[in-house]
């Protein structure tokens, strides 16, 4: 799927840009680190006009912003999936200056893609991002400074695979549980690899359910670890999950889990220990 992208040719960019030709060249550069990646199916197309743009891209400047810029989003529900349908994304005018541009504008309109793919950062401990995969939410780990790397890639991946990409990848379910038998809720499981220098790697995390139950999807095949911790009380929107086991003590599981393409590994199981438990 072909996504357009217009990009409003505001005479408030020029407080920042030179020109709106450098505009476009952080646009376009910003557009390729996604559609570079060869696991996922991310295209895109420029277009003159917001015309026919109901399933599309919009980038805008705006005075008086409270925040950078941010990216609205407008979503559907299909079966089991959510898909975006129209973003708009909008920069604030208010203070930007040649300073802000080169590589800012690009990160900028780069991490605002994310949002436009379906990827959000709900939990900032540690830093991540996940995405919605036919209603389950898959957690990435990284810098979003940075250029897109293995991690981010899984999310947009798993949101729109390239052709046989995900035949080619495997799965690790299991339950979190705490030492007293309880299932530990709505806690973040991230696997992580351990590269040929054997430093561990980032990774793909998932959110464990009302069960404690995980299921971490698009996983390369390798070898992994499991880590687990609490979601921080400052995360959106899983602010609003009273039910999550917070008091969760972070815990590494050091046990090697073998990820083998097309196959699910599993069930693993995780007994962590609460901060009640260690003051007790």
């Amino acid at each position: 799927m072909i996504l357009p992208v217009h990009v409003e040719e505001d005479s408030a960019w020029l407080s920042g840009v030179s020109s709106f030709q450098q505009l476009r060249d952080s646009v376009n550069a910003a557009l390729n680190d996604w559609s570079s990646i060869e696991t996922a199916d991310v295209r895109w197309e420029i277009r003159n006009s917001p015309t026919g743009l109901e399933h599309g891209i919009t980038i805008s400047i705006q005075e008086n912003l409270d925040a950078t810029g941010f990216a609205r989003i407008t979503s559907q529900t299909v079966g089991d999936s959510n898909f975006v349908q129209h973003c708009e994304i909008t920069r604030n005018a208010t203070g930007f200056s040649p300073e802000d541009v080169d590589p800012y504008l690009r990160i900028f309109i780069r991490h605002e893609l994310y949002h436009c793919l379906g990827l959000h950062h709900p939990n900032p401990y540690p830093y991540k991002w996940f995405a919605f995969h036919d209603n389950r939410r898959v957690s990435v780990w990284g810098d979003p400074t940075e250029l897109i790397d293995l991690d981010f890639q899984t999310g947009v991946s798993l949101l729109r695979p390239a052709a046989g990409w995900y035949e080619s990848t495997g799965r690790i379910v299991g339950t979190v549980l705490t030492e007293d038998s309880r299932p530990a809720q709505y806690v973040s499981v991230l696997a992580t690899r351990q590269n040929e220098s054997f430093f561990l790697e980032g990774g793909v995390k998932r959110l464990t359910d009302l069960h404690g139950r995980f299921a971490i999807d698009g996983l390369q095949p390798g070898t992994y670890f499991l880590y687990v911790y609490p979601l921080s009380y400052e995360s959106r929107p899983w602010n609003e999950l009273p039910s999550a086991t917070r008091e969760v003590r972070p815990t590494a599981r050091l046990n090697q889990i073998i990820v083998q393409a097309g196959k699910t590994t599993g069930p693993e199981v995780v007994v962590v220990r609460t901060l009640k438990d260690i003051f007790e």
